[in-house]
C-alpha cells in the first residue's frame, strides 16, 4: 500500500515536474512569497463576491500539466457562510486562470470540504466533506472532469465527521478516518461497500480522535496517530499507531511517555514515510516546548529532530510534513513555513510573530518551492501562494 495504485500513482509521480511549469528556472533561483491567487478578491467576505469559495484550509494537489487542484471550506453558492459552509472544488492553471470546478450546497452533496483531493489518470478527484450528505456529518465524493459530483458514501452513526485525506491502494479501496465518536479508520470499497477497520477509545489505550492523513506500507498496513488517547501525560497526549489489513490495532508509540514530555504531545496530523521505512510527523506540543519535528524508525526509535520555542521558529505545528527531493523536511507551524535538513538545519522561510496563518501541508516541486494555501479567517477569503527558494 505504500505505492497508489496505477491510475492514480501516474498522476502523484509527475507532480514535482509539473509545478515546475509555474515559474522559470531563472525565478527558482529567487526567494520570497508569491500569492498566486486570492479568494473574495483578497477583501472582507462581508462585502467581496466570494462565489469562488472561501477559505482553503488543506494542501493541494497537481496534475502533469502542472495545474493545481484544492477545495476550500465555506462560500461558494448564495447563502452560504461561516455557518453554512458548502465550499467548492477549484482549478489554478500556470497561467494564473483560476476555475471553479464544482460549488457544494452543503445538502446532499456534501459540504465544507476537508482534506486534500486525490485524482485519478482519468482526470477524476475524489475527497471528503465534514457536512452535509444524507445525515449532515460528512460524504466521499467523486468529481468527474465534466463536472458530475457523484457521493460515493454518505457518513452516519459512530462514522462520522471524515477528517483528512483519502489513501488509496493497489485494488482501487479507499482508506481513511473519521472523528465521530472517539474516532474510526475506514475503507471503501471500489463496489461502494463501507468497512470500519478499527474504532478507537474501547478503553482509550488505542488512541482517541485520530488524525488525517493516513500512510500505507507495500505489506497492507496503515500508519497514523491519535490526538489523544494512549498511556502518556495525565490524560493520554497522543499515539502513533498501525492497522493491519486484518483491522488489527499495534500502538507504536505513546506521546509523552518520557520526562517533561520531551517526546511531544497531541499529535495533529498526518504522517509521511520514506523508503526505509521511516515515519515522519509532529506534535502540537511539547518537546521545546510549544510542539515539534519526530522521526519514528522501524526499530521502534523515536527521534526528535526539532522542538520549537516560537522565537522565531514556530509555535504549534499542525499539518503534515512535506518531503523534497534532497531529503529536507517542509513543514508549517500556526505562524512559520519552515525546513529541516537532512543534518538537522533548521530555516524559517516565513515568520508572521503573533499573526497565525499557516494551516495547510505543502507541496514541494522539483526546485523545492513550495505551493501552499491560507485560510481567511472571519473575515477574508484566503489564498494560494508560492515560496520561491
Amino acid at each position: 500500500m505504500q505505492l497508489a495504485p496505477a491510475r492514480f500513482r501516474a498522476i502523484l509521480s509527475c507532480c514535482a515536474v509539473a509545478l515546475a511549469l509555474f515559474h522559470s528556472p531563472d525565478d527558482a533561483r529567487a526567494t520570497g512569497i508569491r500569492v498566486l491567487h486570492n479568494f473574495c478578491n483578497g477583501v472582507s467576505v462581508f462585502t467581496a463576491d466570494c462565489s469562488q469559495g472561501a477559505n482553503p484550509r488543506t494542501s493541494l494537489i497537481a496534475d502533469s500539466d502542472g495545474n493545481l487542484y484544492g477545495t476550500t471550506f465555506d462560500r461558494g453558492l448564495p447563502g452560504c457562510n461561516e455557518d453554512q459552509g458548502c465550499g467548492s472544488v477549484f482549478k489554478l492553471a500556470p497561467d494564473g486562470t483560476f476555475s471553479v470546478l464544482y460549488r457544494f450546497t452543503g445538502g446532499n452533496d456534501g459540504g465544507e470540504p476537508w482534506g486534500s483531493l486525490i485524482r485519478d489518470a482519468g482526470g477524476n478527484l475524489f475527497g471528503t466533506t465534514t457536512a452535509g450528505g444524507a445525515h449532515n456529518v460528512g460524504v466521499i465524493y467523486k468529481l468527474a472532469p465534466d463536472g458530475t459530483e457523484t457521493v460515493l458514501h454518505d457518513f452516519g452513526g459512530a462514522s462520522a465527521a471524515p477528517w483528512g485525506s483519502l489513501l488509496p491502494d493497489a485494488n482501487g479501496n479507499l482508506y481513511g478516518v473519521a472523528r465521530g465518536g472517539n474516532g474510526t479508520v475506514y475503507k471503501l470499497a471500489p463496489d461502494g461497500t463501507f468497512t470500519v477497520l478499527h474504532t478507537f477509545c474501547s478503553n482509550c489505550s488505542d488512541g482517541q480522535n485520530p488524525n488525517g492523513d493516513l500512510v500505507g506500507d507495500a505489506q497492507g498496513n496503515l500508519y497514523g496517530t491519535t490526538q489523544y488517547g494512549g498511556s502518556g501525560g495525565l490524560i493520554g497526549a497522543g499515539t502513533l499507531f498501525r492497522i493491519a489489513p486484518d483491522g488489527t490495532e499495534t500502538i507504536l508509540w505513546n506521546f509523552c511517555s518520557v520526562g517533561d514530555c520531551a517526546d511531544g504531545e497531541f499529535p495533529m496530523a498526518g504522517l509521511i514515510r520514506d523508503g526505509a521505512g521511516n515515519l515522519y510527523g509532529t506534535t502540537d506540543y511539547g518537546g521545546n516546548p510549544v510542539g515539534e519535528v519526530f522521526k519514528f524508525a522501524p526499530d521502534g526509535t523515536l527521534s526528535v529532530l526539532y522542538g520549537f520555542s516560537d522565537h522565531g521558529d514556530g509555535i504549534n505545528p499542525q499539518t503534515r510534513l512535506a518531503m523534497g527531493a534532497d531529503g529536507s523536511l517542509y513543514g508549517t507551524t500556526l505562524n512559520s513555513v519552515f525546513k529541516l535538513a537532512p543534518d538537522g538545519t533548521f530555516a524559517a522561510l516565513r515568520y508572521t510573530g503573533p499573526q497565525y496563518e499557516y494551516r495547510s501541508t505543502l507541496i514541494v516541486d522539483a526546485h523545492n518551492n513550495l505551493f501552499g494555501t491560507l485560510p481567511g479567517g472571519f473575515t477574508r477569503g484566503g489564498n494560494v501562494y508560492e515560496i520561491k527558494q
